[in-house]
């Protein structure tokens, strides 16, 4: 997967879909890692249909989403929240109630191959990388802080097209 992102061999497919099942398709592959965790979504249900490329959204969200269940207590909330910014620009929130991340890790955690210091066994430290390159493709981007009442926070911002109603 690197290397199709590496290669700019990706073109997304734009289409018309439900935020709510970009949501779905990236959670459901990973209901073994959510199970006992509470999963908070808002703002999803109200938004109109969106154009964009669901697969490339749900598989760069899904990569940090199960990063929110490697870096946060058994049993913690991860919360998802959904917004359409000025200019049409769709962002999506994860929040994680873990230790939050180090200035450090805020200026390297997507380059490829980095770990967190406490990162569990066997990783590759490609998964937000790939992220980042599949947003990049998007003509999105994302980013990663400590939220201020602690957690990691990553927003992923995409320009999209809305269908009014």
């Amino acid at each position: 997967e690197m290397t199709r992102v590496e290669s700019e061999a990706l073109t997304p497919q734009r289409d018309w879909c439900e935020i709510e099942d970009v949501l779905h398709a990236a959670t459901v592959p990973l209901q073994r890692e959510l199970a006992g965790r509470a999963l908070r979504i808002s703002g999803a249900e109200n938004l109109p249909l969106l154009m964009l490329d669901s697969r490339l959204l749900a598989q760069a969200l899904g990569n940090v989403i199960h990063n929110a269940t490697l870096y946060s207590p058994p049993g913690s909330e991860i919360a998802i929240r959904v917004s359409i910014l000025e200019k049409s620009i769709l962002e999506i929130c994860v929040r994680d109630h873990g230790p939050g991340l180090t200035p450090e890790m805020e200026t390297y955690i997507f380059d490829k191959f980095f770990r967190a210091p406490d990162a569990p066994a066997g990783g590759t430290g490609l998964g937000l990388a790939i992220t980042r390159g599949l947003m990049k493709a998007m003509k999105g981007d994302i980013e990663a802080q400590t939220h201020p009442q602690g957690g990691a926070e990553f927003r992923l911002h995409l320009p999209v097209q809305i269908r009014n109603a």
